[in-house]
């Protein structure tokens, strides 16, 4: 297998990768991408321009070990992360190596309140209650969310979900965020 031209514990690695959703009667229809190989360093900023439909969510997900875990499809080649093997990795063992801001916010929530769905993934973390209330309120700061702390998710209109998501993954302090259409 061809290795990415920069891959490294401080990376995002993606090495000759194809991907197809699996088909409703187990088929595998055309593949969304094939040989797919790049390397985005940690600190940079990378953007990934695409025609609609040809699988740029997918890739998002993908990167953050959803797909094909719970999006089941024929997955070849390979995707490391700060050095973590996707494929061997289990998606909550990455919430502080690599998150996910998708195009549809809604999609994401898992709690009530605001103020809970920024402090959810830190639970996982096994952080110091301490250190999580203080991520949460650097975050809900930092993101002008602190007067809707305890409002619905329900509630928020479409920008304040996508603040919400990205509070979260600044407490979360990833060092890789994949923005969909953020």
């Amino acid at each position: 297998m061809e290795r990415s031209p920069i891959s490294s514990i401080n990376s995002l690695d993606v090495t000759n990768l194809s991907f197809s959703y699996q088909g409703w009667a187990g088929e595998n229809p055309p593949s969304l991408f094939e040989n797919l190989s790049f390397s985005i360093p940690r600190g940079s900023k990378a953007l990934l321009l695409a025609p609609f439909d040809s699988g740029k969510s997918t890739l998002g997900r993908m990167l953050v070990g959803g797909v094909p875990k719970y999006f089941p499809g024929r997955l070849e080649g390979a995707i490391k992360v700060m050095g973590h093997n996707l494929a061997d990795t289990e998606v909550w063992n990455l919430l502080d190596v690599v998150t996910l801001v998708s195009q549809s916010p809604q999609e994401q929530f898992v709690a009530s309140t605001v103020e809970e769905e920024v402090a959810f993934g830190l639970e996982s973390l096994g952080l110091s209650p301490k250190e999580m209330r203080r991520r949460v309120e650097d975050a809900l700061t930092n993101w002008g969310l602190d007067v809707l702390r305890q409002v619905s998710n329900s509630e928020l209109s479409g920008g304040e979900r996508k603040r919400v998501l990205l509070a979260a993954a600044e407490a979360l302090d990833a060092p890789f965020w994949i923005l969909d259409e953020a």
